[in-house]
């Protein structure tokens, strides 16, 4: 089941509306004052705004919305979606298939840009383990850094490490919080599991049929396997809050 990103949708009504507004009220003054035949152009920006802002979806929306705004008041007859003029049908379509094409080009450039931006956290958290583990003077002692460092490099709330060939076994090792110890196995969690014929790997929710520790009110849990060749190590858990 797929939930509706709530801040998302905040985000993209935070942007999309001002920007509308602000491009409305260029368009009119452009129109009135300026003798400029056709503003619609001045949409544009208000649909790249937006899909910099929120996506592709912002983007298809803003356009979208442009096209209808932009009709409604300054195609003729004024104040209806109805045109009666053929140009200002090509103006309208016009401006609603450029919006979404600019939109779409410039959410893609936001998304190439989140990617460089995860892969190079993902760089400096490896880097980072990897120093600790070349360092170290054996490899309890710096579990709990690395449980700091995924805390912060994944911005989760907390991390622990629990080492065990299988989940009887499993005992808590290392915990982020410092001075802490590692909280019950939650009830409730999602784990990272890749089968063999699958090429990346994917998370599965669980529920343990047994009664234990539920994670914290208003958390997410989650688990990744620490596995060796064919045998089971331990694993790595870790908390985040649920809005985020």
């Amino acid at each position: 089941m797929r939930f509706i990103d709530v801040r998302r949708i905040g985000l993209l009504l935070a942007i999309a509306i001002p920007s509308l507004a602000v491009a409305t009220a260029a368009a009119w003054l452009l129109e009135t004052y300026a003798g400029v035949p056709d503003a619609s152009v001045v949409y544009l920006v208000a649909v790249v705004a937006t899909a910099v802002a929120a996506g592709t979806v912002g983007a298809i929306a803003t356009a979208v919305a442009s096209f209808l705004v932009y009709n409604f008041f300054f195609t003729q007859p004024l104040h209806t979606f109805a045109i009666d003029d053929p140009g200002d049908w090509l103006s309208v379509i016009l401006l609603l298939f450029v919006g979404i094409v600019v939109g779409q080009l410039a959410a893609l450039q936001r998304a190439r840009a989140e990617l460089a931006m995860a892969r190079e956290r993902e760089s400096r958290a490896l880097f980072g383990v990897s120093r600790e583990l070349a360092l170290r003077d054996s490899t309890p002692a710096v579990l709990p850094t690395i449980a700091r460092i995924l805390r912060d490099e994944t911005a989760m709330e907390r991390v622990w490490i629990s080492l065990g060939s299988d989940d009887a076994s499993e005992r808590g090792a290392a915990d982020s919080e410092q001075g802490g110890s590692p909280p019950p196995v939650p009830a409730r969690y999602q784990v990272l599991r890749r089968a063999p014929d699958e090429a990346s790997a994917r998370w599965l929710r669980v529920h343990q049929p047994t009664p234990r520790a539920s994670a914290q009110n208003g958390h997410d849990a989650y688990r990744v396997r620490v596995v060796t060749g064919d045998a089971a190590v331990g694993s790595i858990w870790a908390l985040r809050r649920r809005e985020r």
